[in-house]
């Protein structure tokens, strides 16, 4: 049972002896701040609490800050439950549209922000690399005279609009992303503190609390359900049976192996062309040169693994879709045509982009290398 403050405590049995037997209660807050003795904004924050507690509802609410910045947090909240597979889409958009309308201002609700998209980020990104394109596009033709300053200032004006709102749609969706992550995070850095410390009191005490570590392994195995979604979403396929060491040892010997062979095969193929009638030398030289193919081929694809899911620098899809989009408003700005500094905020956006997925990485070693021993 979730405790309540004394000022909680005194608010809520105020309340209750307001309710009917529906439950439901019409509450004055300039009489409930004179009754309690308490000023409005303690009396605001205290409505929250217990709202966030569970243990009242608020179903409309004056357009205040604090009321404004609960139900702000509670959109926030919403949109990491959903990135990170929590909520479905039906529940996301109904428990959003409930939020939404308890603020009783129009004006004020339609300032929230919209529901983040269901799509991957590559494809929230392909509006922002596409439009990038049709504004350079749009310069270009104006610098060859094609199109008049009047019409260029027309489209430029509205690809500009739409540039700035997928930037900021962007910007929130990964901030969602990186915000869930630092949530799991948090949650299984306390998880493997916890399994380090009963295995500590084990060795001290010499008793076997096997079953707590496991129930601890169960609950980080749960948080990496989460991560997948979000690795998922990011269009990042983290697969932890990958052993990297090994790839690595692989790949080196697969390459002394090539270079052995590419020396033999030269070696043959150049005997076999002076002896044309030596068919074993032949025979030998064609089943090099198929070897070789056969092995540079797995060689790359060792090479993709550990480029893909190492901490390298990687290229991904979206990566290369925010750095086509840097370059196209960064050709634009250098003519001095867009005031803003659009490239520093997608550049914001890149290097936000690049932390998430080597963090995503970090966690996935991480959780292998608790729940293996």
């Amino acid at each position: 049972m979730i405790s309540m403050s004394n000022k909680e405590e005194k608010v809520f049995e105020y309340i209750k002896r307001l309710g009917d037997k529906s439950g439901k209660i019409n509450l004055s807050l300039s009489k409930a701040q004179m009754a309690l003795k308490i000023g409005r904004e303690e009396l605001e924050n205290t409505l929250v609490s217990l709202s966030k507690k569970g243990k009242i509802l608020l179903i409309s609410v004056p357009p205040s800050p604090i009321f404004i910045s609960y139900v702000i947090n509670e959109l926030i909240e919403m949109d990491k439950r959903y990135i990170s597979g929590q909520l479905s889409l039906d529940k996301y958009l109904n428990e959003r549209n409930r939020i939404i309308s308890i603020i009783n201002s129009s004006d004020i609700r339609e300032t929230m922000p919209p529901p983040l998209p269901k799509a991957k980020v590559t494809d929230v990104l392909e509006g922002l690399t596409n439009i990038s394109k049709y504004m350079l596009k749009l310069v270009k033709l104006k610098n060859s005279g094609e199109v008049n300053d009047r019409i260029f200032e027309k489209l430029f004006k509205q690809y500009t609009v739409k540039f700035s709102n997928t930037l900021d749609l962007s910007k929130r969706y990964i901030a969602t992303i990186r915000s869930c992550i630092v949530d799991i995070e948090s949650t299984i850095h306390d998880y493997i503190e916890n399994i380090d410390a009963i295995r500590i009191d084990e060795k001290i005490r010499n008793i076997d609390r096997s079953s707590e570590i496991r129930s601890y392994k169960n609950l980080i195995m749960e948080e990496k359900k989460l991560l997948d979604n979000i690795a998922n979403s990011l269009d990042l396929v983290q697969k932890t049976s990958y052993n990297m060491q090994e790839l690595e040892k692989k790949l080196r010997d697969i390459e002394t192996l090539l270079s052995s062979l590419r020396d033999e095969y030269e070696y043959v193929s150049v005997k076999a062309e002076i002896e044309e009638s030596n068919e074993e030398l032949m025979r030998r030289s064609i089943e090099l040169k198929d070897r070789i193919q056969k092995l540079e081929k797995e060689k790359k694809l060792i090479e993709d693994t550990i480029r893909r899911y190492s901490k390298a620098e990687s290229t991904t899809k979206a990566i290369e879709m925010i750095m086509e989009a840097y370059n196209n408003i960064k050709e634009i700005e250098a003519q001095g045509i867009i005031k803003e500094n659009l490239t520093k905020e997608v550049d914001s956006l890149l290097n936000m982009l690049k932390t998430i997925y080597n963090k995503v990485i970090d966690l996935n070693k991480r959780i292998e290398d608790a729940v293996k021993y």
